[in-house]
């Protein structure tokens, strides 16, 4: 945002000790598209002592990729928990002058208070896309709009700002920013602070094959040989499946202590055995499941990434999971392993309330899933199925036999569940 205020009224202030830790006001999906414009003005150069400024700015400004990526829709968050104390919106969101009206500059904006006293300010947001209100009590990450370009703004972009006591601090700290800051991942300078909330991201949890965490759900360990090498010194192996070698089907549950956003990671066992490249590794998240062609070939010794950069809602408990077949398309012979995998914390899952817009799951807040029509619900264990049997893993609905894999994939349903009531879990009479 810029301001008309003469440098001399720039205030050179760091955080305060107390100021609410913050994580980037955006998505873990999102953050990708955003980039630092201008930092707080510190007398002619940025926090960093470099040039990321310009005179008399008293925010941090993130871009966006100017108007095709606002249309895309590139969500903003609460960087901190707090309740909304005030927003406006309704405002022209197009505005390439740098002098548009609205909001006091902001233009479309929520202000939030948190439990420290202070105040974020999210500016320039596009025209009717606030989904919060004044009393709003809002959760760290939660969305509150999207980027737009309001008010005294020359394009779209994200005027963060917080304030202590009605005086704009600056969150970052570094050779010309005194103090604390007040993100809990700052980042270097012209990158991103994580999108991380709370203390600190959760330490990496890791499921090895002889973990209690995982088991064979089909067939029986007695059929999978073992080796001595793997992850920790470990590993099951077993002939990709034929109608001479038994179908199994191991399963990965990690306890997860906190609902967010996770990567998943296979360790690839260094090993002569001629291991498959088409392992079928099956990801039941909350609100779906993908499936990964592992190479078991690729990078032994070393962990192998999941879908790289996309991160699955895993939430607290022992629900989702992911299993892995002996059903490969490689010659036979080749053989399909069974060994550690690691799910890493990325951030919190967005913000997106019951009802609001999704892509997927990710997207929405808590426990709700992205439904058929792209709509943020209530998973099916809490709003039960107007079809079909509600699958516990993932909290969505399945219509057909859950005994028939072509319908389920071999996915779980919960199993006291009783749709009913005549005593016979739904699993085993196929309701």
């Amino acid at each position: 945002m810029r301001w008309l205020a003469p440098a001399l009224l720039v205030a050179l202030l760091a955080a305060p000790a107390s100021a609410e830790p913050l994580s980037m006001p955006t998505t873990p999906d999102h953050a990708g598209f955003f980039y630092p414009t201008a930092y707080r003005d510190h007398g002619g150069q940025d926090w960093a002592c470099g040039s990321i400024y310009y005179s008399g700015h008293r925010g941090t400004d993130l871009g966006v990729g100017g108007f095709p990526g606002m249309d895309a829709g590139r969500w903003v968050t609460a960087a901190a928990a707090g309740t909304v104390d005030y927003t406006t919106d309704g405002h022209f969101d197009r505005c390439t002058t740098g002098g548009c009206p609205g909001g006091g500059g902001f233009g479309n904006y929520v202000r939030l208070v948190h439990a420290d006293g202070t105040h974020t300010y999210y500016g320039h947001l596009k025209q009717w896309s606030l989904t919060v209100s004044q009393g709003d009590v809002v959760s760290c990450g939660q969305v509150l709009g999207e980027v737009g370009s309001s008010g005294n703004s020359t394009g779209p972009h994200l005027h963060f700002e917080p304030r202590s006591g009605g005086t704009s601090f600056d969150p970052f700290t570094g050779a010309c920013s005194s103090g604390t800051s007040s993100w809990i991942e700052q980042g270097s300078h012209g990158s991103l602070p994580g999108t991380v909330c709370g203390e600190g991201a959760p330490e990496p949890i890791v499921v090895d094959d002889q973990d209690p965490e995982f088991t064979f759900i089909e067939g029986d360990v007695t059929d999978a040989d073992e080796e001595g090498v793997g992850w920790d010194g470990h590993f099951y192996v077993q002939d990709r499946f034929t109608l001479d070698v038994p179908l199994l089907t191991g399963a990965w549950t990690p306890a997860i202590e906190q609902t967010g956003l996770y990567q998943i990671e296979a360790w690839v066992p260094d090993t002569p055995t001629a291991l498959v490249t088409t392992a079928p590794l099956n990801i039941a998240f909350h609100g779906g499941h993908s499936v990964w062609t592992f190479d078991q070939t690729d990078g032994p010794g070393d962990w192998q990434a999941a879908f790289p950069d996309q991160p699955f809602k895993f939430v607290e408990g022992s629900r989702n999971r992911v299993t892995l077949r002996n059903l490969a398309s490689d010659p036979e012979g080749t053989r399909v392993a069974w060994d550690a995998l690691r799910f890493s914390w990325v951030g919190p899952a967005g913000g997106a309330g019951v009802g609001s817009s999704c892509t997927m799951s990710n997207d929405c807040s808590g426990e709700l899933i992205c439904d058929a029509s792209g709509s943020c619900q209530p998973d099916c264990s809490a709003a039960g199925c107007d079809a079909g049997i509600c699958e516990w893993e993932s909290g969505v609905c399945v219509v057909g036999d859950p005994l028939d894999e072509d319908v389920t994939g071999g996915w779980m349903f919960d199993p006291e569940q009783d749709t009913d009531g005549d005593g016979i879990p739904d699993a085993e009479e196929g309701r």
